[in-house]
């Protein structure tokens, strides 16, 4: 970002006053070109889809994760309860992570190329950026989402699936390592997942990151017997 911009980006910080954050902000899109936000501030993430009033709320630090629906009036605990071990019946194939060399540029970062393989079998072409995982926001957010990953591999796989599922479920702690992953593409040429912009000193309000007022925080079980309770009407 250039001077002028982070000047304007201070000036306007201080209009706004102490309730504003300046926070990364990550645009992508999916196979279905469907649009994904992930707005990250210090140990707090919010994840937008393309609903306005249904979002998922992660603490970084506590790894406390909210699926907030205001239309309904709910917020769902939907936290890692702890690690899920892996079933047994579950056949974990040969993973690897080959590395084939540089990427294209990719939201004008530099990217490498890399290729998962399960049982010497391509699966996907990866292009990661080191450069993007050293802003301090996306480096949290990508250890502590490996983290999480990892705690739920178990509850994933619980119905084991291909070679090439399984290889992508217990993949993605590693980004933490190589780095961000800025566009996956499947052995047809076509585009799973590509991330379009990472903008640094977004300002956001301090109640982004909160549970809105009146909205009503329950667990799943809470929520299941509510669904219940409907049914039965």
């Amino acid at each position: 970002m250039s001077k002028s911009s982070r000047l304007m980006c201070f000036l306007l910080a201080l209009i706004w006053g102490p309730s504003a954050f300046s926070a990364t902000k990550i645009t992508s899109v999916n196979r279905l070109k469907h649009t994904l936000e992930v707005v990250i501030e210090n140990d707090m993430a919010r994840f937008n889809g393309g609903q306005k009033y249904h979002y998922q709320l992660i603490n970084l630090k506590t790894q406390k994760t909210y699926t907030v629906n205001i239309q309904q009036g709910t917020a769902i605990d939907t936290s890692i309860p702890g690690t899920v071990p892996i079933s047994k019946k579950v056949k974990i194939p040969k993973i690897k992570l080959k590395k084939i060399g540089k990427g294209p540029k990719i939201a004008s970062y530099p990217t490498l190329h890399y290729q998962l393989l399960a049982n010497d079998k391509v699966c996907e072409n990866l292009f990661v950026s080191p450069k993007a995982a050293k802003l301090s926001d996306v480096q949290t957010m990508v250890k502590v989402m490996g983290e999480m990953a990892n705690a739920s591999k178990g509850a994933m796989l619980s119905a084991g699936g291909t070679p090439c599922r399984i290889a992508n479920a217990l993949i993605f702690e590693r980004f933490a390592d190589i780095g961000v992953l800025m566009k996956s593409v499947n052995t047809e040429g076509k585009i799973s997942m590509q991330i379009k912009r990472i903008e640094v000193d977004v300002l956001v309000d301090e109640n982004y990151f909160k549970i809105p007022k009146g909205v009503e925080v329950m667990n799943m079980q809470e929520m299941m017997d509510r669904l219940r309770a409907s049914i039965k009407k």
